[in-house]
């Protein structure tokens, strides 16, 4: 918020013009683009944005107040600071002291999938309700935004989630099994129901043993989850109030790209 007020009121000095100020981001950036498109105190200080593979409503974009104490907590505890939450004075004050490299190494702890440590929590002052409320409410900045997501949104993190099944390798195939494993693993704060529900949502039906298959439905379901649908959610409430609305869909693959192809 300061870096944008301080663009805001000094980018003519640069030959900008502070009130043609567009705002972009990719992935956790365009989930922090698109907070400043809900929030009241930012939206006056720009004019449009463009957000790349994420928004607000991601499953991974917030976290509610009390979550964030106790992983801060379970951080405090890896660390061998005071962490039973009565004085978090005192945990906050030992995490100072601790070094910086010792807390990036303990922060991830048990998290799952696309799950990020601390992100931006509702604050009552930044943002004053929950995203998904907030759009529902068309409580947002009604401006121009160009947003969109890529083909494999999923693999990057499925690579780095499932080690064991998915190398940086050519060759890569999920039999039937490993496919059903994969789902309950990706997916685990997800009931049973909900989860046969994305089984059979995912399956290529027509050739279910298919291991090519299998593999690409892993990355669908966690990309679909993950940002397309939640940027396309994003996209849709800002169309619905006659706002401008551009989007695109990425699949460009550079030739030098050192990543298996089937990425």
């Amino acid at each position: 918020l300061m870096a944008i007020q301080w663009v805001h009121d000094n980018i003519h000095a640069f030959g900008g013009n502070p009130n043609n100020i567009t705002l972009f981001g990719e992935s956790a950036g365009a989930v922090s683009v698109s907070l400043h498109l809900l929030s009241p105190l930012s939206r006056s200080l720009f004019s449009q944005a463009i957000m790349q593979s994420g928004s607000a409503t991601a499953p991974w974009a917030i976290i509610a107040r009390d979550e964030s104490i106790q992983r801060g907590l379970r951080l405090a505890e890896a660390l061998g600071c005071p962490h039973s939450g009565k004085d978090l004075h005192s945990s906050i004050e030992c995490l100072r002291k601790k070094d910086p490299v010792e807390i990036v190494n303990n922060e991830w702890g048990t998290l799952g999938i696309c799950e990020f440590p601390f992100v931006p929590i509702i604050d009552g002052s930044f943002l004053d309700e929950h995203p998904v409320r907030a759009m529902a409410n068309k409580n947002f900045k009604k401006t121009n935004i160009l947003m969109g997501s890529n083909t494999e949104e999923g693999y990057y993190f499925i690579i780095y989630y499932l080690t064991e099944l998915f190398k940086k390798e050519e060759d890569v195939y999920v039999s039937r099994q490993e496919f059903l494993r994969a789902v309950t693993e990706l997916n685990p704060y997800f009931n049973v129901a909900a989860r046969q529900a994305i089984v059979f949502e995912y399956t290529d039906w027509l050739n279910p043993d298919d291991p090519v298959s299998n593999r690409d439905a892993l990355d669908k379901m966690v990309g679909d989850y993950q940002f397309t649908c939640n940027v396309n959610e994003f996209a849709h409430r800002y169309a619905e109030t006659g706002n401008n609305v551009y989007m695109y869909y990425f699949k460009h693959r550079t030739v030098n790209n050192p990543w298996p192809s089937w990425t």
